[in-house]
């Protein structure tokens, strides 16, 4: 659990000279992946809503490697095309969770996580963390390390 969190804090040292909470979501993002295993994918195509106020900044991550992947950035457009969608959208939050598909499906807003989306920033006090909807990753089938899943601050 402290290599998680040590992997964390490194990552936002090499991300940001001064971090903010957008650069902390950020690295957040980057390390969720490293702890997310899917068949057969060698290139994981990360999908972002560009109404995230962090969007652009997500560009950071376009062809680092993660296990044995690259990853794509895309703005959202195709979901088929996606492994992973990052958005704050309730809507489209909806129509990836009552798909049968395996897109890991992380939101950034409040009760998005209880709505479906498999990993939740949230915002307590100033500190961001996460909360994840375990009928939601198992309904994906996506496997999710259970390290990563022991420093969620809530479990739906």
């Amino acid at each position: 659990m402290k290599k998680i969190l040590f992997s964390i804090l490194f990552t936002l040292f090499l991300f940001a000279k001064s971090a903010n909470i957008d650069d902390i979501k950020v690295a957040y993002i980057y390390n969720f992946l490293k702890y997310i295993q899917w068949k057969n994918v060698s290139t994981i195509h990360l999908c972002i809503d560009p109404n995230l106020p962090y969007a652009k900044k997500l560009r950071i991550l376009e062809k680092r490697r993660v296990q044995e992947g690259k990853i794509i950035l895309h703005y959202l457009q195709d979901i088929d095309a996606c492994n992973v969608v990052v958005t704050n959208d309730q809507k489209l939050v909806h129509q990836i969770v009552n798909r049968d598909n395996k897109i890991l499906l992380i939101t950034d807003g409040e009760n998005l996580g209880k709505l479906g989306g498999m990993i939740n920033l949230v915002q307590i006090g100033k500190n961001i963390r996460f909360e994840v909807n375990l009928n939601s990753i198992k309904k994906s089938r996506i496997k999710i390390s259970s390290r990563l899943l022991r420093l969620a601050v809530r479990k739906y």
